[in-house]
């Protein structure tokens, strides 16, 4: 089930911007400094994943990589 939760844009060093992800979530998906992590944009949406290790990836619908 998806959850809402606010988070505050911070200063990361020079002209980039950062979030921080929940504790409890990197604790549940085992996430750590140094991972990786797929993130895709939509209109007026960001969305943070663990990166799809089988196969293709499917994207949700309206979202594309920001890469």
């Amino acid at each position: 089930m998806a959850t809402i939760d606010d988070r505050k844009v911070i200063d990361f060093g020079r002209g980039s911007l950062a979030i921080t992800l929940p504790k409890s979530w990197t604790r549940l998906h085992g996430v750590q400094k140094g991972d990786v992590l797929e993130v895709l944009t939509g209109e007026g949406q960001l969305l943070v994943r663990l990166p799809n290790t089988g196969g293709k990836r499917a994207k949700p619908e309206g979202m594309r990589d920001s890469r």
